[in-house]
């Protein structure tokens, strides 16, 4: 009996660490997809502008490093 406990035990550890680094990945991706949703508009802006393309590409640039920054390593 205190075998399949320490052996529940364990497998509970390892599955909060999995949906842990899980939920860590998933918020990565959906950060990561806001961003590059951001470069296609950037790409896609009007020609006829090119100050609002630079402003944009420099905010995706500041919003790159802060994501840098704030990344928690798994």
């Amino acid at each position: 009996m205190h075998d399949a406990r320490e052996e529940a035990r364990i497998n509970l550890c390892a599955s909060d660490r999995r949906a842990a680094e899980y939920n860590a990945l998933r918020a990565s991706s959906v950060r990561l997809r806001g961003l590059m949703e951001r470069l296609r508009s950037c790409i896609a802006a009007p020609v006829g502008n090119p100050s609002s393309f630079v402003d944009s590409l420099r905010s995706l640039a500041a919003s790159l490093s802060r994501l840098a920054v704030t990344q928690p390593r798994i």
